[in-house]
């Protein structure tokens, strides 16, 4: 046993590396413990588990389960209770006898061929969420029993390392270096988040910049934007980038890198950062050479982040009429007789006329 859970730890290794693929490593694992489908289970705190990355299973099946049924399920409360990197045997929450007359039964283990299972406890914290891992048996085989347990108790722990491991690799792969990025998460069609590296973000109040965070989902003010970011996740899970504006925000939609692979393949991968530390450094250096007050030096700063005229008066706090006033007086410091010639001076870094 000992040399098989050092081979899966080290698969758990490469999987967090992006160097093997994460369904690979469920079914591996599902294989060595005995079952003959399994899946991977996330759970925010307070909510019902969501599967995400599975084995085996009928998708249709794992929709319905996550649409609905994964509130009913009758082990969820015994499952809420288990204890980090501990196993228990499904029949020992609740056994199927107990169940045979419910909803839940008919339309989730009998419609989905899962008689028994074994679950596992990956990881339980404000960072990376509660998470659990159930390898599962159909009614045509036998019922797991407590080695298959201790089985897939030892490789809980390479699983959570794997995990965490599996993060630090995509932000730094991604170049997503904290202090830069406002925020990076999972994200789901639904806009659903599951955030990372620094949870706490999610709870501050981010009106200011243009959205807010309401449970787990993220809620632009604007409703139109919001169609717009949940046809951006769907590209997204499709392999296809996006990069957005809204407000002082940049936003970028993405393939959820390899490393996270254990997330599933319905969410995308979220990046929220203001305008870049490259902006910054251009609006410091245009201002200087030209002499503009802390007041233009902000008014350049939103024009080079984009911002049209209303949106940077709106967000400067003056009238429209007042930066109109400013960027003019701006343009004859700088020698530019139109706006737009002097952004594009200051964005490239041309500080003479």
């Amino acid at each position: 046993m000992s040399d098989q859970v050092a081979n899966l730890s080290n698969r758990c290794k490469s999987a967090a590396m992006g160097e093997y693929p994460w369904d690979s490593l469920l079914r591996d694992i599902g294989e060595w413990v005995g079952g003959s489908k399994g899946m991977v289970l996330g759970m925010a705190q307070g909510s019902s588990y969501g599967s995400s990355l599975n084995w085996n299973h009928d998708p249709q099946e794992l929709d319905r389960y996550n649409s609905h049924y994964n509130k009913l399920d009758p082990r969820l409360p015994f499952s809420r209770k288990t204890a980090l990197h501990s196993c228990q045997l499904g029949q020992q929450y609740v056994r199927n006898e107990d169940i045979a007359d419910t909803e839940y039964f008919d339309a989730i283990s009998l419609r989905g061929n899962v008689c028994d299972s074994v679950h596992g406890i990956i990881a339980d914290d404000t960072e990376i969420g509660r998470h659990a891992i159930s390898i599962q048996r159909g009614f045509e085989e036998d019922f797991f029993e407590r080695s298959h347990a201790r089985q897939l108790q030892a490789l809980l722990m390479p699983l959570e390392q794997a995990v965490r491991d599996s993060i630090r690799v995509a932000r730094v792969s991604g170049d997503m270096a904290p202090a830069e990025r406002l925020l990076y998460a999972l994200i789901d069609p639904g806009l659903n988040l599951q955030c990372f590296d620094r949870p706490e973000l999610a709870a501050q109040d981010w009106r200011d910049y243009g959205f807010s965070i309401e449970g787990r989902r993220f809620v632009p003010d604007n409703q139109r934007h919001a169609g717009v970011l949940e046809r951006a996740v769907r590209l997204g899970i499709s392999g296809h980038a996006s990069n957005l504006r809204i407000g002082r925000l940049e936003i970028s939609i993405s393939a959820v890198p390899a490393p996270l692979g254990w997330a599933g393949d319905n969410c995308a991968f979220l990046s929220v950062c203001l305008p870049d530390s490259k902006n910054r450094t251009a609006t410091e250096l245009f201002a200087l050479a030209h002499d503009f007050s802390d007041r233009e030096q902000a008014i350049l700063g939103e024009l080079l982040g984009g911002a049209p005229m209303r949106d940077a008066a709106s967000q400067l706090g003056m009238g429209y009429e007042t930066l109109r006033w400013h960027v003019k007086n701006m343009c004859h410091k700088s020698g530019y007789a139109r706006r737009e010639a002097m952004v594009l001076a200051a964005l490239t870094g041309e500080i003479s006329t």
